[in-house]
């Protein structure tokens, strides 16, 4: 069964088992560049707040076997344990107040993020933009977040700027920026021979979560601090929407070549919702200025 048709017939069947009372919809939901997931939503009645289930994963729990009527049974019995919740409580939990101290920024690339940068707070960095979610959970396997879009900026009664300040003020607290040498990030991917020959000039930015972690280049005195780990200006390597490299300016050798390499990976490697740029930035130490390069 083609991926449509199992979204087609699992609807049917979570039709069937939670009641006709219960509207369940198939939505594409915008992700990053421009990508797109179904979302089966199932909304009792009028109520205001409706949960959603993203099928990929549960596509791939069919592809090995599992049968229709099993994933109709499962999503079936998480819609039961939630569907008696006060809508107000469900508001409550996502109030200001609750998860101001959980806002954090994310960075995309702007031109193909055009519609969901329409939908949601923004502010512009380079040909870039800084988006904002909030960290709702931490796991061994990942993170639950919930992306903040205009209407849950009405509803909490904030600006733009007041965002960005208090994404950038959480960061610093609950993600700090991480800059690591590119050996001690290949040490159990690679021999040891082979982790020594790699020169020891590049490194990996990020955070401690390897989530969304290249937006540390935004932090407030990050590129300054990397300047002065690296004693030298340097390049910012778009690795993914989750890292960035900085490679010192003086330990390069062949700025085209690897200017090819971030195009090649990115059409060949990195899966699209990573992709963060096509191209590399370049930060100088006297003038305190990031500036892009040229394709």
């Amino acid at each position: 069964m083609e991926y449509r048709e199992f979204v087609d017939a699992i609807r049917e069947e979570v039709t069937k088992k939670v009641g006709e009372e219960v509207n369940v919809t198939i939505e594409e939901m915008p992700k990053c560049n421009e990508s797109y997931k179904a979302g089966l939503l199932i909304r009792r009645g009028e109520a205001p707040i409706a949960p959603v289930v993203y099928l990929d994963a549960l596509y791939e729990y069919y592809k090995d076997g599992r049968t229709m009527e099993e994933i109709a049974g499962w999503i079936n019995l998480m819609y039961q344990e939630i569907k008696d919740t006060d809508p107000e409580s469900i508001e409550e939990a996502v109030a200001y107040k609750k998860v101001k101290k959980k806002i954090l920024p994310k960075l995309i690339n702007r031109e193909k993020n055009e519609t969901l940068l329409a939908q949601s707070p923004h502010i512009l960095w380079e040909d870039l933009a800084i988006v904002f979610y909030v960290l709702m959970a931490e796991a061994k396997d990942g993170t639950i977040t919930m992306g903040v879009q205009y209407p849950q900026m009405k509803m909490w009664g904030v600006s733009t700027e007041e965002l960005y300040q208090q994404a950038m003020k959480n960061a610093t607290a609950i993600l700090p920026a991480e800059l690591t040498p590119m050996r001690d990030v290949l040490k159990g991917m690679l021999r040891t021979e082979d982790v020594e020959a790699i020169p020891n000039i590049a490194y990996v930015l990020s955070n401690r979560l390897h989530s969304f972690g290249a937006a540390c280049v935004t932090y407030p005195d990050v590129l300054e601090m990397i300047a002065g780990e690296v004693e030298d200006d340097f390049y910012l390597v778009p690795s993914s929407v989750h890292e960035m490299m900085i490679l010192p300016e003086h330990g390069v050798i062949g700025k085209d070549r690897f200017r090819n390499s971030i195009r090649e990976v990115n059409e060949k490697i990195l899966p699209p919702e990573e992709f963060l740029s096509n191209h590399a930035y370049f930060y100088s130490r006297e003038e305190k200025k990031v500036s892009q390069l040229s394709v």
